[in-house]
């Protein structure tokens, strides 16, 4: 059941969304409760909006009924067909049908189906951490328990609906993680690149948005050590990431093995050996730093990403996001009429290009929306819980991020990193120059941010002016990542917009960087520069700016 947001129900078409979806269980026959705050039983119309595999909606009718002084509603429905399985997200609408309340009042929200049960009327609740299989624990599932997906279900839902792989849901922040601990990599190949490479492509348990947890969020799984669980006496996390001023011997944890999981600091439902375990936490002010977990001993501890010593990842889903605004500019204009195409790379009278920006081609897009400014520095803090900026200024860019906190970032805000052709499609602004004002540098003074003006300091986002589709800061100020993987050229590079993902043969993979920066001279600020960044190392000149679909 979920409790919506807001109480007061307005006359006129209202929308109200959740932060993030309620993990419910749906029984056969499905039901669900909701709870208002009508004075009085009010007619009440439960429509699915969207599902996996369904198109349209279809409705079902309800009453609230008065219960412990607030009125609740209970519909049962049947959402029992194999089009729905253990990991489907829904949509589901309510709108009142009462003479006093005009048609188009509505509550959205969503919830994932964590269990599917068989619905007799039993209330049996498994205990917290109780493995759910789908047979004989009828009734509810709280947040907790772990989930193993529907293998006993009716030989056809088997047929049609794979068995989910088990997951723990944390009750007390909706986090959904991995049982088990990936040693990753590999023997010898466990380091933090490999960790966050392993949870961004994990596709596991029905969804592939997986991730590596930040320090705050895997402290949150720690047991049996206080001074190292979230809120103990260690003061390190994402929001005090500093070893100067927030690290002390409570962050040394406790006694080797001792703790309640066999001897694992963890909670009982993970399995295997006590690893070391990855954050995506940057240690300030160590150089190219990330923080780990022993739970060995539940030490918390930093280390070059590229150190090997035995460390794996827990991967983690889902967050509460918090509220963040982030203006969008529609890209191409509205005026503008298709086909959307530019000539990107090395303009044809630019004779400074390097090879990595040849050849020339030719690109078509689909229209998108990109974020007028360059993450901020305070934006970056209210999603991520922290600020790893090496100038710090709350209205400037926020830079000294990885590549994979820039884009968990835009996932979380609603959007995405832009791919590298977007970018320079929306730089160049419909020019076909140098540089997106003209032909000559002189003209970007009033638009961008370089060492001759900046003096090597960042400066507050869009305190120049923007170009000529309304974006600030595009070539200066700071450098961005976008999605793509770096390629020492564009050769065969994809000509329909989309990110180039594909490495190259026998080389690292690492990410493009695009645009100059306030350490750069304005002649160096060509609508084509291009760069190379190894995606876990921060660079201090070096943020992004976040993309979404038209």
């Amino acid at each position: 059941s979920g409790r919506p947001e807001g109480s007061a129900l307005a006359s006129s078409p209202q929308i109200i969304r959740l932060d993030a979806p309620d993990e419910i269980a749906l029984a056969r026959p499905f039901t669900v409760d909701l709870y208002t705050d009508f004075p009085q039983p009010q007619d009440v119309t439960l429509a699915i909006l969207s599902s996996p595999n369904r198109e349209g909606y279809r409705e079902i009718q309800g009453q609230t009924a008065s219960a412990g002084g607030e009125q609740k509603m209970r519909l049962v429905g049947a959402l029992d067909g194999p089009e729905y399985a253990v990991g489907d997200l829904l949509t589901f609408l309510w709108a009142l049908k009462t003479p006093d309340n005009p048609p188009g009042v509505y509550r959205v929200w969503a919830v994932r189906i964590v269990a599917a049960v068989d619905g007799d009327g039993d209330e049996d609740r498994p205990a917290d951490g109780d493995i759910v299989d789908g047979d004989a624990s009828d009734g509810d599932v709280t947040d907790g328990d772990m989930i193993d997906g529907d293998e006993d279900r009716e030989a056809e839902r088997e047929e049609e609906q794979p068995p989910t792989d088990p997951v723990w849901v944390d009750e007390a922040t909706g986090l959904m993680w991995t049982i088990t601990a990936a040693p990753v990599g590999g023997v010898s190949a466990r380091s933090q690149n490999d960790a966050w490479r392993y949870c961004d492509e994990l596709d596991y348990a029905g969804h592939d948005d997986w991730r590596l947890p930040s320090l705050l969020e895997l402290r949150q799984t720690i047991r049996g050590c206080e001074a190292t669980a979230a809120g103990g006496a260690c003061k390190l996390d994402d929001r005090c990431p500093y070893l100067d001023n927030c690290h002390s011997a409570d962050c040394n944890g406790c006694a080797s093995l001792e703790g309640p999981a066999g001897g694992c600091y963890w909670v009982e439902a993970f399995e295997g050996d006590c690893l070391a375990l990855w954050t995506n936490t940057l240690a300030q002010p160590a150089a190219e730093a990330y923080f780990a977990i022993d739970f060995e001993t539940a030490a918390i501890s930093w280390k070059s990403p590229g150190d090997n010593h035995g460390e794996g990842a827990r991967c983690v889903r889902g967050r509460r996001r918090p509220a963040v605004e982030i203006g969008w500019v529609q890209i191409p204009p509205a005026q503008t009429r298709p086909p959307y195409t530019f000539q990107m790379g090395c303009s044809s009278q630019d004779t400074a290009c390097e090879p990595d920006e040849q050849p020339g081609h030719r690109v078509e897009l689909q229209p998108f929306y990109l974020s007028t400014y360059e993450i901020t520095q305070v934006q970056y803090a209210q999603v991520m819980g922290g600020n790893p900026s090496a100038y710090a200024c709350n209205t400037c860019p926020v830079e000294n991020v990885p590549w994979p906190l820039a884009r968990t970032f835009c996932e979380l805000a609603g959007g995405r990193l832009p791919s590298e052709a977007e970018w320079e499609y929306a730089a160049r602004a419909g020019s076909a120059t140098i540089y997106p004002c003209g032909g000559s540098f002189e003209c970007l003074i009033d638009y961008e941010w370089s060492v001759e003006e900046a003096q090597q300091n960042e400066q507050p986002a869009g305190a120049l002016l923007g170009n000529a589709w309304g974006l600030y800061d595009m070539l200066g100020n700071v450098a961005e990542w976008v999605e793509d993987v770096y390629h020492p050229d564009y050769t065969n590079a994809p000509v329909d917009g989309g990110a180039w993902l594909d490495p190259p043969v026998g080389a690292a993979e690492e990410r493009v960087v695009r645009g100059a920066s306030h350490i750069y001279s304005r002649s160096a600020m060509r609508a084509s520069t291009r760069r190379n960044g190894e995606p876990s190392h921060p660079q201090a000149d070096v943020g992004f700016r976040c993309a979404k679909d038209f």
